[in-house]
């Protein structure tokens, strides 16, 4: 709705970090376009924008392993003239899918947290683009600058996660999208029964507190055990990719999120547990 341009390219940028975050390489794409009428100027300009993303996007961030090789979208459709309540064109809604492959299911990750004292690492800086997220539409806020998706990053910090994962530095990992950085731990806690304690004072980098934790640039949490740390950060740091120690695995089931020793936010898991499984239902009823 803000910027069709950056929908498309993050529709890409998502699809293959999903699949990344399980241990998979990303290998070839399948999209569904999702528009108002082309009778619309406005509207086709939308839809030119989105198609034009999702295209750089996959020759931006390419097969990963090969060099200047696009990653292939294999099949896709266009579907126009959907519209919302009272006859206005829906928001432009381009939705990528992306197939993965995994040489041994063995190595496969899941999201949710192992082992207390495990430490979280954030692969990817944060930056202050809250438009177009979760915590701004809960404002009622429209506008502000959207995340600006950077194929070399995306590329380097899938690459840096697939490595460290072969190597079995990795305990398991999520993506970083819609609900920033807070609700990627909470669904790795919520998956697990685990808790975790985050600081984040140190990967703020001058962002407020709300900007990172909600911003949604993409980018990775990663669940490393303590003796795999340097190796990551060493592996990472030849990627270009920054990568921060946010905090650490607890036995108890509380996100506990505090900066500069002032502490943020303290939640048992339980009780988010209703409101996230429940969810689809209120949506649907």
């Amino acid at each position: 709705k803000i910027d069709a341009y950056q929908g498309g390219a993050s529709s890409v940028a998502e699809s293959m970090r999903n699949v990344a975050a399980v241990g998979a390489t990303p290998w070839c794409l399948t999209d569904c376009l999702n528009y108002g009428s082309p009778e619309d100027p406005k509207v086709f300009r939308q839809f030119k924008d989105g198609v034009q993303g999702v295209a750089d996007a996959a020759r931006g961030i390419g097969m990963i392993g090969e060099e200047n090789v696009p990653i292939p979208i294999v099949s896709g459709n266009v579907s126009f003239y959907n519209e919302a309540t009272g006859g206005k064109a829906v928001p432009p809604s381009p939705i990528v899918a992306c197939f993965g492959v995994m040489e041994d299911y063995a190595n496969a990750l899941t999201m949710g947290f192992k082992s207390e004292g495990n430490t979280i690492l954030l692969l990817g800086r944060r930056m202050r683009e809250l438009g177009g997220s979760a915590y701004w539409r809960l404002l009622r806020r429209d506008h502000g600058a959207v995340p600006q998706v950077s194929f070399r990053n995306v590329r380097a910090e899938i690459s840096t996660l697939l490595k460290a994962n072969d190597e079995g530095w990795v305990a398991a990992a999520h993506d970083i999208s819609e609900g920033g950085i807070l609700v990627a731990a909470a669904e790795m806690a919520l998956a697990s029964g685990e808790g975790c304690r985050l600081e984040i004072e140190e990967a703020q980098r001058g962002l407020r507190a709300d900007e990172f934790l909600f911003s949604e640039t993409g980018g990775f949490l990663v669940e490393v055990p303590e003796e795999h740390v340097a190796s990551v950060k060493t592996l990472a740091a030849k990627h270009d990719v920054s990568v921060v120690s946010l905090g650490e695995v607890t036995r108890d089931a509380v996100l506990d999120v505090s900066t500069a020793g002032r502490s943020l936010l303290r939640m048992d898991i339980q009780e988010l547990k209703p409101q996230w499984e429940d969810a689809l239902e209120e949506v649907m009823a």
